[in-house]
């Protein structure tokens, strides 16, 4: 009657008893071994919650060295680009000491223009000072991991011959680490590249981009086209070649 009993209680037949016991230990084992196992990790977790702070707190001197070291940096390659009288900052951003894929803290991108006051580069500068504001950063950045691409749109905006042709010396010093593409109006930038595209519209029905890839003898005429006009002269000619090789 007792087995008869138990066996209703488990739902199971009096044969499979047996095997109710055998789970009900598995199940105590495994509770056991959870405990031990929660106990583990909880050792664990603060022992890798102590190297993240130790290592975190390395990270943030080295960031805020970093940091002043960058800004000079890059505030002396704003002097070749025109824009000598930028103040430019990297602002840590404290995230108050809370466990983060990145440390203790983030870091923003904030400069000065017209002597205002510091604020986010993104809200403040124009296309062509983003353009100039990116070349100063990756040029002072030379050696550190970088994309293997960069695009520049109209970073000769707002500068005269003597500027564009440091611009254009700026890039083919960041060209020798990694692919570089520019789009410029400026015969000293566009002189200073390894090759050379041209880009026309065309407007009939719909309005049409063209891209040429040009040799050598199309570079010297669309160099010298920038330099003199449409009407191309022997003078634009032996000015682009003068820009070519120098």
């Amino acid at each position: 009657f007792f087995l008869r009993a138990l066996a209703r209680k488990h739902n199971k037949k009096i044969s499979e008893l047996e095997m109710v016991i055998f789970d009900a230990k598995e199940n105590l084992k495994a509770i056991s071994e959870i405990e031990e196992s929660a106990q583990e990790l909880e050792k664990n977790l603060k022992k890798l919650t102590k190297e993240y702070h130790e290592i975190a707190k390395k990270l943030s001197v080295k960031r805020s060295e970093s940091a002043k070291i960058l800004a000079k940096k890059v505030e002396e390659e704003l002097k070749f680009l025109k824009m000598d009288g930028v103040k430019f900052l990297v602002k840590l951003i404290d995230n108050n000491k809370t466990i983060a894929p990145n440390g203790y803290e983030g870091a923003r991108f904030q400069a000065a223009i017209n002597n205002n006051n510091f604020d986010d580069i993104a809200k403040i500068a124009s296309g062509g000072e983003l353009s100039r504001f990116m070349l100063a950063l990756k040029v002072s950045l030379l050696g550190v991991k970088s994309i293997p691409t960069i695009i520049f749109d109209e970073i000769d905006s707002g500068i005269g011959g003597g500027t564009a042709d440091v611009v254009g010396k700026r890039l083919k010093i960041l060209a020798q680490d990694l692919q570089v593409l520019v789009v410029t109006h400026q015969a000293q930038i566009a002189a200073k590249a390894n090759l050379h595209f041209k880009i026309s519209k065309t407007t009939n029905d719909k309005v049409r981009t063209h891209i040429e890839r040009l040799d050598s003898q199309g570079s010297k005429q669309e160099i010298a086209r920038m330099l003199s006009g449409e009407k191309i002269t022997e003078a634009g000619i032996a000015a682009a070649q003068s820009l070519i090789e120098g």
